[in-house]
Order: structure tokens, then C-alpha cells, then sequence
């Protein structure tokens, strides 16, 4: 099986908050994620893309800021 991240990593990859990967996932947006009932977590391919397009870009540096 592929490697599956969950809807936190996904947000820090992606640079958005985790709330909207969980309504992406909620809505059918992000292919291949899965999601086993009330009560679980979504879990997401490695390498999916993300859905939409991002105001922020994620930030790389380890306080935060952009290196």
C-alpha cells in the first residue's frame, strides 16, 4: 500500500490550514483519501496534490520562516 498522511501533515504540506484538508477530503476533493467512519481520521496518499490553490506557500525554515 502507498504511504498515507494525515489531514495535519497534508495542511503543513500544502501550507493551509487543517480544517480545509478536512473539508476537501469531506467533499471528494483530494483523490485516494479514505476515511473509515465517524470517529476516524482521514488519511491521505503521500503523494496526492492539493486540491486548490494556496494563498500561502509552506514555509521551510524551522521557526516558521522562509529559508
Amino acid at each position: 500500500m502507498d504511504r498515507m498522511i494525515s489531514t495535519k501533515q497534508a495542511a503543513a504540506k500544502w501550507g493551509c490550514s487543517q480544517a480545509s484538508v478536512w473539508e476537501w477530503c469531506r467533499s471528494g476533493l483530494i483523490a485516494g483519501a479514505v476515511h473509515s467512519g465517524p470517529g476516524s481520521y482521514w488519511r491521505i496518499p503521500a503523494d496526492a496534490a492539493c486540491p486548490v490553490p494556496v494563498k500561502h506557500p509552506p514555509r521551510d525554515g524551522p521557526d516558521g520562516t522562509d529559508i
